[in-house]
């Protein structure tokens, strides 16, 4: 739809399958589509307008539904004015920020895949979200970083995943670049450098490679009831993958057994690592230089934990994981 078609109302459009697509060009003002279906593509082109009618309980935008790509140029910021699609591709030039949904609680909801080719994604205020269903892709002109600054335990933001994970260009969900267990920094609530959290989720098995930069405070592997699915992690280089979160913090004493002190399933595990259920394999060149230091010693609440649920393996002669840094 170009300019010429300025003023278009449909009441029903139907992208039928992955062959059908619809493109709406920057020139392209006051489009309304009231229903939205099919399995197709819809392309906002350089920055232009979103069709007015189409909202998140749309068939399009609903699981099962299509694709919605932003492509083109689009330099400076841009926000996405919908919070949920089924699979959603961002290819925008020009070093474009796009910002996170300023409603729905900063959640943004990817049902399908999602496929980050070109363009930043910036957290700029605590508790963002993005869940992705299915599986992740950030190619080498993509970015996912956290500019906020905020965050502690109780407000972190995060990236959660359904599916396999590939990493070619930069996720860094922590401002802080590497892992220090002085006392000063273990002493910081991560207010100023942000605490961003990766999920893993689901049951299946699923890839999560970092072949660039990925960055992050803690690292939850939720897949499931038991350690029968696996998340294998793989990273390039030791400096693809940093752990980076305060090996400091204590576990919720919620999950604790009156009176027993070093129980099988936590609840909450703040530490850079918890396994909360499923397998984590560790394969390529890592190096995690910490899963627990010292807290207050209350109890047993500052230990790591692998509990009956969840299994660790270290697949490699490149891979390298230490208890403690002290």
């Amino acid at each position: 739809i170009t300019g010429r078609s300025a003023g278009v109302r449909a009441r029903s459009v139907t992208l039928k399958n992955e062959t059908s697509t619809l493109v709406i060009n920057p020139d392209c003002a006051d489009v309304s589509i009231v229903n939205l279906t099919g399995e197709g593509r819809l392309v906002i082109k350089d920055k232009g307008s979103f069709p007015e009618g189409i909202d998140n309980t749309d068939l399009f935008m609903a699981p099962g539904g299509g694709t919605t790509e932003f492509s083109g140029s689009s330099s400076g910021e841009y926000e996405l004015s919908k919070t949920a699609f089924n699979n959603l591709i961002i290819n925008l030039e020009d070093g474009a920020e796009v910002k996170l949904p300023s409603n729905n609680n900063h959640k943004l909801q990817i049902n399908g895949y999602f496929e980050l080719e070109n363009g930043e994604i910036i957290y700029t205020a605590e508790n963002q979200s993005i869940h992705v269903g299915g599986n992740m892709n950030v190619g080498s002109g993509g970015k996912i970083t956290n500019e906020s600054g905020k965050g502690n335990l109780a407000s972190a933001d995060t990236l959660q995943v359904g599916g396999d994970l590939i990493n070619d260009g930069i996720i860094r969900l922590t401002k802080r670049l590497w892992d220090d267990y002085s006392i000063a920094t273990a002493m910081d609530d991560e207010k100023t450098d942000g605490r961003g959290i990766l999920r893993f989720v689901g049951e299946s098995n699923v890839d999560f490679k970092c072949n660039s930069t990925t960055n992050i405070s803690q690292l939850i592997i939720d897949k499931g009831s038991n350690d029968k699915y696996k998340v294998t992690l793989f990273s390039k280089a030791e400096r693809f993958f940093g752990l980076l979160g305060r090996a400091t913090n204590n576990a919720n004493p919620e999950g604790f057994r009156s009176g027993v002190a070093y129980p099988a399933n936590p609840v909450i595990l703040y530490k850079p690592l918890w396994l909360r259920a499923g397998t984590l394999e560790l394969t390529g060149h890592v190096f995690i230089r910490s899963l627990s230091e010292k807290g207050d010693g209350n109890n047993g609440l500052d230990c790591f934990y692998i509990p009956e649920r969840g299994s660790l393996v270290l697949n490699g002669r490149d891979v390298k994981v230490w208890t403690t840094f002290s």
